[in-house]
């Protein structure tokens, strides 16, 4: 995140905030402000359009590693996925 803020001159907050509105899913943010300072902080995200890039680059730094059961879901379905493009199993899913 330091490289992305230091391209656009501002602060990993605005970073944070103007990555959370270019999410698809996200129709609305509520910030928090104590001052008009912190108020003036958040409201800088608003000027700032990330690149493709760099929406990729902060979605994969904070990307989540599946956890049971969702990484074993994920190994199924890959195998499944092979099984019907090919024809047959991946070698790891043999029987021995």
């Amino acid at each position: 995140m330091d490289g992305v803020a230091a391209a656009h001159g501002t602060t990993h907050e605005a970073i944070a905030l103007a990555w959370s509105r270019q999410q698809r899913a996200v129709t609305s943010l509520i910030v928090g402000a104590q001052g008009v300072d912190q108020l003036d902080a958040n409201l800088a995200s608003l000027a700032i359009t990330l690149s493709p890039s760099e929406l990729a680059l902060l979605g994969e730094a904070g990307a989540l590693t599946l956890e049971y059961p969702g990484w074993m879901l994920a190994q199924s379905s890959a195998a499944r996925a092979d099984l019907l493009r090919t024809g047959e199993m991946p070698p790891c899913h043999r029987a021995s």
